[in-house]
């Protein structure tokens, strides 16, 4: 994921193991009903997370 979002000059996001269930969530919610909104907000904040652990 992080390839990507570097090819795209994204932000680089680190998941962790306290947000892993929020994850799967996230990516069961786009398997089960093809919502792709919770993976994106979830990415948002767990970005927001990596940075403010780097400043």
């Amino acid at each position: 994921m992080n390839y990507v979002l570097l090819k795209l000059n994204g932000a680089p996001c680190t998941i962790s193991a306290d947000d892993r269930l929020a994850y799967f969530g996230a990516l069961d919610a786009f398997h089960q009903e093809g919502e792709l909104t919770p993976f994106i907000d979830f990415c948002c904040i767990q970005i927001l997370k990596t940075w403010e652990q780097l400043l």
